[in-house]
């Protein structure tokens, strides 16, 4: 991956990939003559369904603009390496969508168009976004970002209300001490055969991305960033040993936390457990939408419970969600800014939200409309945005951040399951290759 992100700034720096370069491109074709290519991730468990959705949704924009649109849905865990690949080689689409976590990175890389105020203008104006969006978006950046949000998420913490009300516990757990307790209270064997079949906590060990997600929040509330205040790499700062124990004893402590779940390296198997109740709590993104999708409707949602005493800043998740951007060699830009305006328009977030309710509208008129249902989930989520989310730092190794903090702790979360309890030296010592893996690469 450092090669990779090495090979980006190189290429940005010698071919002058910059927005000055792009704003000078424009289509001559008629709107009849052109077909956008439209790079989109997954943002349903199905990427068929995905496809279906994304091809309706476009529909009406191609009946009034007569510009067609060809979607190519990717599924998350191979995207990222396959825009890298596009930037190095010039051989990209035209519009595409990205996570928000790599905005840092793939905003410096020089490979997307810059959005300045003409930009703004194409596609709706800058007011129209929710401002904690347009910031996690690379909002701020010098000229303009190179991404605009599309549709906001967060992390959340979904519980089982039946079962806590068997357990007694009659409030979701707001500190990580309360947490802990409410875990321990609903790990039970409850047919009496010697082996647990239901586990207070459900959390996908394996996967690694996931974890990223995790370790920055549970970072920042132990005061330890991804990255100093100059740039310097810092996963193994002692708040992050701490951060990565806090989890580990989970599975080897606590024993709230089946060792099987570092086999999981998506969210399907911790769902399917949530739904057939072997689970009470899991920590996850928009997982109403699984939940929806498997006729389930035994849940709760909260905030993620804080650590008490707070030794750094009240950080339950990263501000997540998928941007919308256009590659800086688009030869059809005037046509895939009018793609992204009807992507951005109040209607077409409405619909989202509908189809997603997940996720947030990035659209700020979308976000207070009457026609998004302001449901339970809708309503802790937009707090949860509002009072303990943060954007991911603005750095060009911040993806790389993701990647091998990620990894590290995978591999950390395995060896506790084999091995039994990590000690805080164990867990340095991977956190320190990792730290300095990534100081080689910079």
């Amino acid at each position: 991956m450092s090669h990779a992100i090495r090979r980006i700034a190189a290429i940005a720096a010698v071919a002058g990939l910059t927005a000055v370069g792009v704003a000078g491109c424009s289509s001559a074709a008629s709107d009849e003559d052109v077909t956008l290519s439209w790079w989109a991730p997954n943002l349903s468990p199905n990427l068929g369904d995905d496809q279906t959705y994304y091809e309706e949704l476009v529909k009406p924009f191609t009946d009034e603009t007569g510009i067609a649109v060809d979607i190519e849905v990717n599924a998350w865990g191979d995207y990222y390496n396959k825009i890298l690949g596009a930037i190095t080689s010039g051989e990209g689409g035209d519009v595409i969508s990205t996570g928000t976590t790599w905005v840092s990175t793939l905003s410096d890389s020089g490979g997307f168009a810059q959005f300045g105020d003409a930009e703004f203008d194409a596609v709706g104006g800058r007011d129209q976004f929710v401002p904690s969006a347009l910031a996690a978006a690379g909002g701020d950046r010098d000229g303009g970002p190179a991404m605009l949000p599309w549709v906001t998420g967060v992390t959340q913490m979904w519980y089982n209300p039946v079962l806590f009300a068997e357990a007694g516990i009659t409030a979701p757990p707001a500190t990580w001490e309360e947490f802990l307790a409410a875990a321990k209270a609903l790990t039970k064997d409850t047919d009496g055969d010697g082996t647990i079949d239901q586990w207070g906590f459900g959390y996908p060990a394996g996967f690694a991305q996931e974890w990223a997600h995790t370790m920055f929040a549970f970072g920042e509330q132990n005061d330890a960033p991804f990255f100093t205040d100059d740039g310097t790499p810092n996963l193994d700062a002692e708040g992050m040993v701490a951060a990565a124990k806090q989890f580990t004893d989970l599975i080897t402590v606590e024993k709230v936390l089946s060792p099987g779940t570092v086999e999981d390296t998506s969210f399907d198997k911790t769902v399917q457990n949530f739904v057939n109740g072997s689970i009470a709590i899991t920590f996850g993104p928009g997982l109403n939408t699984n939940f929806g999708a498997a006729g389930f409707e035994d849940y709760a949602v909260a905030q993620i419970p804080l650590n008490s005493p707070l030794a750094g800043k009240p950080v339950t998740t990263h501000i997540a969600g998928v941007n919308l951007g256009l590659f800086a060699d688009t030869p059809h830009r005037d046509q895939a800014l009018q793609l992204l305006e009807y992507l951005s328009s109040t209607d077409v977030q409405v619909q989202l939200y509908d189809q997603f309710p997940g996720i947030l509208p990035a659209n700020a008129a979308a976000y207070d409309s009457d026609a998004v249902e302001k449901t339970e989930v809708f309503t802790v989520s937009a707090d949860i945005l509002k009072d303990t989310a943060a954007g991911y730092p603005i750095s060009l190794y911040a993806a790389q951040a993701e990647t091998v903090i990620g990894d590290a702790m995978k591999a950390i979360a395995a060896q506790a399951a084999t091995s039994g309890a990590m000690s805080e030296e164990q867990i340095r010592s991977t956190l320190e290759a990792a730290n300095s893996q990534m100081k080689a690469s910079q």
